[in-house]
């Protein structure tokens, strides 16, 4: 019993160990990020370009439909557009 106990223990205190070492380099990969200004996104509500914050105010149960579209080069930031049930 001695054994299995002292078996458990050094396998957790290595688990322990190793991740402590990855949670060091997300860390590291994390503050390079940060540095990175992230810009919004265009919106589209019914397709006429609208402000975030008039996006964001919008009623869920009106909304039909959502697609987040990435890879436009017209809207390097990305493009949400939002169609309304009518």
């Amino acid at each position: 019993m001695k054994k299995v106990f002292l078996l458990f223990t050094i396998f957790f205190v290595n688990i322990a160990l190793a991740q402590e070492k990855e949670v060091v380099k997300q860390l590291h990969r994390s503050t390079q990020e940060i540095s990175k200004t992230p810009k919004d996104p265009t919106f589209m509500i019914d397709g006429v370009v609208a402000d975030k914050s008039i996006a964001l105010k919008l009623n869920l149960d009106l909304i039909e439909n959502i697609v987040i579209i990435k890879d436009d080069p017209k809207y390097p930031d990305g493009l949400i557009k939002i169609t309304n049930k009518k």
